[in-house]
C-alpha cells in the first residue's frame, strides 16, 4: 500500500512486529509517489536518557533522492524510532532523539 509521511511510520512499526520489515515501500509526497528502498544496515546500541537502548538500523531513500533517511529503531519499544536522521553526503541536515517514552 502507499504511505503518505504521516503514516509511513506507523506503517513500518507494524510491519517489523509482523516479523516482516519490508524491503521497499511506496510514499506519496505531494503529488509524487516514489519507491523507498529500506536497507538493514546493522545493530546499534544508543546510549540515551532511557539508558542504554539496543536499536535496529535502517535507510531508506528513492532513487532520484540525494538524502537518505537513517533509522534507529528498537525491538524493545515496539520499533519506535529511537534516533533519525536525514543526511545528504556527509551533512547531517536533521537529528531527532528520543527522549521518554510511556507505554499506554
Amino acid at each position: 500500500a502507499t504511505q503518505d509521511p504521516g503514516s509511513v511510520q506507523i506503517a513500518l512499526m507494524l510491519a517489523f512486529l509482523r516479523e516482516h520489515p519490508p524491503a521497499s515501500f511506496w510514499m506519496l509526497n505531494t503529488d509524487v509517489i516514489n519507491r523507498f528502498e529500506f536497507v538493514h544496515r546493522g545493530e546499534a546500541t544508543l546510549k540515551t536518557p532511557l539508558g542504554p537502548l539496543p536499536t535496529v538500523l535502517y535507510t531508506s531513500h528513492h532513487a532520484k533522492a540525494r538524502r537518505t533517511t537513517y533509522m534507529w529503531l528498537a525491538p524493545s519499544l515496539d520499533y519506535m524510532p529511537a534516533r533519525l536522521e536525514q543526511r545528504r553526503g556527509d551533512s547531517t541536515l536533521f537529528a531527532l532523539n528520543i527522549l521518554s517514552y510511556k507505554r499506554t
